[in-house]
């Protein structure tokens, strides 16, 4: 999902390169800094999704979402939806 990827990269200072890696080098570095059970508490998922937006509005606040619509304006709501 490219919107949740957006959010994971920026939540973790991912640059924008890291889609050039292979599919099995993204997994590897995602696997060790990303410990999915954590996501099964809603407020963990609150905190990295907030980390993600104050880090994406200091960079200057560009669309988290590589897509360019009304549903996926908002990278939170898209997240829930």
């Amino acid at each position: 999902d490219p919107t949740l990827m957006s959010v994971v990269q920026t939540a973790l200072g991912l640059p924008q390169e890291f889609g050039l890696l292979s599919y099995n080098q993204q997994v590897s570095i995602l696997t060790k800094q990303v410990d999915l059970k954590k996501f099964q508490n809603p407020s963990y998922v609150k905190q990295f999704v907030e980390r993600a937006l104050i880090l994406n509005q200091e960079s200057g606040g560009a669309d988290l979402s590589s897509q360019n619509s009304s549903a996926t304006a908002n990278p939170t709501l898209s997240l829930f939806a």
